[in-house]
């Protein structure tokens, strides 16, 4: 049986919004044992409430602890070792999804972050963020369904007269709403910074079962992605791990950040701390 039917969590798109903490007066901490030592970091419940609670249940339940002793997952990932199998060297790392089938949504507030605020400058960068995301994202979901009407409206003006100016003046909250980011209020987002503790952003309503630590600033994804804490303990063995060397994947000539021997998580566990 799946541990999620267990705690009876029959869909498995997860985050709505909670209000129990999870340590009471304490401070909720995420910790990473590995045989080279731990890293951890200390959780933003006012960040992300929802996802937190869900994301402790998935990791106390007893067959997700049971089953990390060694190896990961429950059914079609049993006997996958949980590791560290994504590392950009000085950039990001990121674990192994807990557990494929499960997401999160995603928790991202607007004013803590100041994205209504952030403006387009300038006709050259009107033309960049239209090259760069608008044209891309309009494909991709031109594929899939109906486009967003703004994204649709930028698209029709932009094939009409080849002139971005338009969007100088947009904010960058209009731009991501138009690709497909939804906000929500009263929540203390954080930026994605050094040390930043994330979910891998999965389309820009959803996250996956997967963290993630920043090891640079990485302001591209300002209200895209959301940050779930910071590492304040082994940060510099994080950065160690995505320096090591990557494995080229078979028939491929480029590298996909797949280390060669990825660093095993040995136990993931929710300590609370004063």
């Amino acid at each position: 049986m799946h541990y999620l039917a267990v705690l009876g969590l029959a869909p498995l798109l997860l985050g709505s919004p909670g209000s129990t903490s999870l340590c009471g007066k304490g401070r909720p901490y995420l910790v990473l044992d590995t045989k080279d030592g731990s890293i951890a970091a200390e959780l933003f419940e006012a960040a992300a409430p929802g996802t937190l609670r869900r994301l402790a249940d998935l990791i106390q339940d007893p067959h997700f602890q049971s089953a990390r002793r060694g190896s990961i997952g429950v059914g079609d990932t049993g006997g996958k070792a949980l590791t560290l199998d994504y590392t950009r060297p000085h950039i990001e790392i990121y674990t192994a999804r807990l557990d494929p089938e499960v997401f999160f949504e995603n928790e991202i507030a607007v004013e803590p972050l100041g994205i209504d605020a952030d403006r387009v400058p300038d006709p050259g960068r009107a033309t960049d963020i239209l090259q760069r995301e608008i044209v891309p994202a309009f494909n991709r979901v031109k594929k899939g369904g109906n486009p967003n009407p703004r994204l649709q409206e930028w698209m029709t003006r932009w094939r009409a007269s080849q002139d971005a100016t338009f969007l100088v003046g947009v904010s960058r909250k209009e731009i991501n709403e138009a690709l497909g980011y939804v906000y929500s209020k009263g929540l203390d987002s954080r930026p994605v910074t050094k040390g930043a503790l994330t979910l891998q952003a999965d389309s820009p309503t959803r996250a996956r079962a997967r963290l993630g630590i920043a090891l640079s600033d990485l302001p591209t994804r300002l209200g895209r992605q959301m940050v779930i804490g910071r590492v304040v303990e082994g940060l510099d063995l994080a950065d160690a791990i995505s320096t090591r060397p990557l494995a080229v994947p078979a028939g491929m000539r480029s590298l996909d950040y797949a280390p060669r021997d990825p660093v095993a998580i040995e136990s993931v566990r929710l300590d609370c701390r004063e």
